[in-house]
């Protein structure tokens, strides 16, 4: 059986004038992203990673190149409909006034109680919560919040920037259980910015390496964490024990 392409970048560059000349962003990549997956993207601060995300939601439109959704160009494609198909959970997190309630049915206004209820525990917030104010809410929780926002949108395709960054051990394991059920349950595909190599080992997915704007090597988290290119990149300082 074929798999299906799910988002499939083509000679993909992104450059910004920064003192008269121009700065490189993104250069060149090409890259396919299959259906029902989940992938991994590292590499250090300023490699490019979260800039590659916003290119694929079409946050920020690229110098060259193309970007496909299942065959068709985001170009040829309503700006809704791809925030709708290719959702985007930020690293610093952005929620509307109100409550948690609200925030949730602003993504999808059809949700019933009992429905906001299982987005809530499924990002392991107390049900309780669900008439809460924002404002309330710690770092972590409003985080999960935007989360759970997402999940009520229901994309086809998830890209997530450092999703579990503010979380301690025990809710960075919820979510990644999340991830894992949202592509093997859900047939969700999952695109995952993370500063954590071993993060991309306990989601054994395909992992990219990003390095000054280009994808410098991909393929199985155990193999790519075991690359020596991350060590040369001075990623890792020694080798990451699993």
């Amino acid at each position: 059986m074929t798999e299906e392409i799910a988002l499939e970048v083509i000679n993909l560059s992104r450059a910004a004038k920064e003192k008269q000349t121009d700065l490189i962003i993104i250069e060149d990549i090409s890259y396919r992203f299959f259906s029902e997956k989940i992938y991994a993207i590292i590499g250090l601060s300023g490699s490019g990673k979260t800039s590659f995300l916003r290119l694929l939601n079409n946050l920020d439109s690229p110098t060259n190149g193309e970007i496909k959704l299942k065959g068709l160009s985001l170009n040829n494609i309503d700006s809704k409909q791809i925030r709708r198909k290719i959702g985007f959970l930020f690293q610093d997190t952005f929620l509307f006034e109100k409550t948690i309630r609200d925030n949730i049915l602003y993504a999808n206004s059809q949700m019933t109680e009992d429905e906001i209820l299982s987005v809530l525990n499924q990002v392991n917030l107390p049900l309780n919560f669900m008439d809460k104010e924002v404002s309330r809410l710690s770092g972590g929780e409003s985080h999960r919040v935007a989360f759970g926002r997402l999940l009520a949108m229901d994309p086809d395709i998830y890209l997530l920037d450092e999703p579990t960054a503010a979380l301690d051990p025990k809710l960075t394991e919820t979510i990644e259980k999340l991830i894992i059920n949202l592509a093997a349950e859900r047939k969700k595909t999952v695109i995952i910015v993370t500063h954590d190599p071993r993060q991309a080992l306990r989601l054994k997915c395909e992992t990219l390496i990003m390095h000054e704007g280009k994808i410098a090597a991909s393929g199985p988290a155990e193999t790519i964490v075991d690359n020596d290119l991350l060590t040369k990149i001075n990623y890792l300082p020694e080798k990451q024990t699993k």
